[in-house]
């Protein structure tokens, strides 16, 4: 980790080559050229990596301070750019921050007495905990831990969205079915809108939702439309509202299952 530290510090190459050329024009307009050169012999040195372990914590430490290196804000968590642009960024201090912070903390882990013991094994299902067939395969647990998604009041993917183009090479485009599937997204299209609503009015029963909860939404729902000057969001929000609570059900539905 450390000799990933040098390589940024170190003269760096220009070749782009270790970005998507689709990503490389929106990666252009929010990174000074030379920070973008020292994140790409950054990005060059971990992907040569022979441990996809390592892989993924240097992708980590990278991703970490892409904002803050970025002509984002990063003290507003929507897309915003800095009021004076910045010509370059401290990354290799940043990033050696990172890295002995890292470093640290795993030696105080390894030093616990925690360790004097054989650990056990885990197993990641990668997926949404609203997703039926995702659950079915665990069988029964001890205990879950969890930390529910808020509902429509983060902009998740904005917030990410550089990292996923820095290191994943995702583009605007693809990022979007990721912002859709996540609950608690605040994106809704215009006829998921519509059939939202209409389940709410004409079908609430079928959302299997408590009665305080459906006359809430049902309320909201009326003066919303009564609001002449309510903004998209604004209009958006019942349907949004909506699509969360129901999701947020079947994640409880699930938890109560393997429990």
């Amino acid at each position: 980790l450390r000799d990933l530290v040098r390589q940024v510090e170190s003269t760096p190459e220009k070749s782009r080559d270790q970005f998507p050329a689709e990503v490389l024009p929106e990666l252009e307009s929010w990174f000074p050229a030379k920070v973008l050169d020292r994140m790409e012999s950054g990005l060059r040195l971990i992907r040569g990596w022979d441990d996809p372990r390592l892989v993924n914590v240097g992708h980590a430490l990278l991703s970490d301070i892409v904002r803050d290196v970025s002509q984002q804000e990063p003290r507003d968590l929507r897309i915003r750019r800095r009021a004076q642009p910045i010509v370059d960024a401290p990354v290799a201090a940043l990033l050696r921050n990172n890295v002995e912070t890292l470093l640290a903390k795993m030696s105080t882990l390894w030093d616990a007495p925690l360790f004097t013991h054989e650990l056990g094994t885990s197993t990641v299902h990668d997926g949404s905990s609203a997703d039926r067939g995702l659950v079915e395969g665990i069988g029964a647990v001890d205990v879950a831990v969890t930390s529910p998604p808020y509902a429509a009041a983060l902009p998740y993917i904005d917030t990410d969205r550089l990292s996923l183009a820095l290191v994943f090479g995702m583009t605007a485009a693809g990022r979007k079915p990721l912002e859709a599937g996540l609950i608690g997204s605040r994106e809704i299209s215009k006829r998921e809108r519509t059939a939202w609503e209409t389940r709410l009015l004409a079908d609430p029963a079928s959302l299997r939702l408590p009665d305080s909860t459906i006359d809430f939404l049902t309320d909201y729902y009326k003066k919303v439309r009564a609001d002449d000057h309510a903004g998209f969001r604004k209009q958006q929000g019942p349907a949004v509202l909506t699509r969360y609570f129901e999701a947020m059900r079947a994640v409880m539905e699930n938890v109560a299952r393997l429990l």
